[in-house]
């Protein structure tokens, strides 16, 4: 800023952190700011945006919204939800929390899980799936990192 900056351009992975400098020092952010969702409606879907993020990507509210319509008309025995507690993965359960509320109805199953975003390493999912599977639950939304999501089909 000091240098003559006119905005923050981008922070696929930054955008909580970034979104908090705009709005202290009241410069936009631009660009694809850590899927929107929670970066840029930081009270969820239906509160104001930050007013200086402005985001040109992803909307995890919108697409989990979208994810939850589809597993009210297709999933008679509920969803079970395993998401990060990340802005991604809270943003994509807001969306669907937004869908079953519509619909007077309750996620059957939500879990947050930790990943290791350091190493790469694969989160033990097996507990998530023996769960799923004594709950009766057939629909499942991993809402992980490509990595995570393969190691729960493996594990399934």
């Amino acid at each position: 800023m000091s240098q003559g900056a006119i905005a923050i351009a981008g922070s696929p992975d930054t955008g909580p952190v970034t979104a908090q400098l705009a709005e202290r020092h009241k410069f936009p952010t631009i660009g694809v700011v850590d899927d929107g969702g929670l970066t840029v409606n930081p009270d969820g879907p239906t509160s104001p945006p930050n007013p200086w993020v402005f985001d040109f990507g992803l909307n995890t509210f919108a697409w989990g919204e979208k994810i939850g319509q589809h597993a009210l008309k297709h999933c008679p025995d509920g969803l079970a939800v395993l998401h990060d507690p990340s802005t991604y993965g809270q943003g994509g359960l807001f969306g669907i929390q937004l869908a079953y509320d519509k619909a007077g109805k309750k996620i059957a199953m939500d879990h947050t899980i930790t990943e290791n975003w350091s190493t790469g390493a694969t989160a033990g999912l097996m507990p998530e799936v023996n769960a799923i599977k004594a709950a009766g639950i057939k629909c499942v939304d991993v809402w992980l990192t490509p990595q995570d999501q393969a190691a729960f089909v493996q594990d399934l």
